[in-house]
């Protein structure tokens, strides 16, 4: 599990945008355990996407938090960076992308099938084409 926001809490007012996170959990059958990777981490990502290829964590786009809760988060901005956590060594790396890539998106979907990482849907900043 990486990252994410807890949808803000009825006591802080906070309906919205709550706390938003880049944490990593990993889940076993004895339950969750908390990981610490190394290197530059991504950003506090919300409506992202993560899949496993061999292995590696893969995480793409969302949106990205300015701070971590209501209070002092004035901006989302929308990305379509990719990321990968090797999850022997616990360390992240920012994939450059060269070619032809999706548009910076949040809210989408995305599965591990043959190696590759599929990427289907969402919300851009862009307004619609007519």
């Amino acid at each position: 599990l990486f990252g994410g926001e807890d949808g803000g809490d009825a006591a802080s007012h906070t309906y919205v945008w709550g706390s938003h996170f880049n944490d990593v959990w990993r889940l076993a059958p004895s339950g969750w355990t908390r990981l610490h990777p190394r290197g530059t981490q991504p950003p506090l990502l919300q409506g992202h996407s993560a899949v496993q290829i061999g292995g590696a964590m893969y995480v793409f786009g969302g949106l990205k938090a300015t701070g971590t809760s209501d209070k002092d988060n004035n901006v989302l901005d929308s990305l379509n960076e990719v990321w990968r956590l090797d999850l022997d060594t616990l360390e992240w790396q920012q994939l450059e992308v060269t070619g032809v890539h999706p548009l910076a998106r949040w809210s989408h979907t995305a599965v591990a099938m043959q190696g590759r990482m599929w990427v289907f849907g969402g919300f851009t900043n862009m307004k619609q084409q007519t």
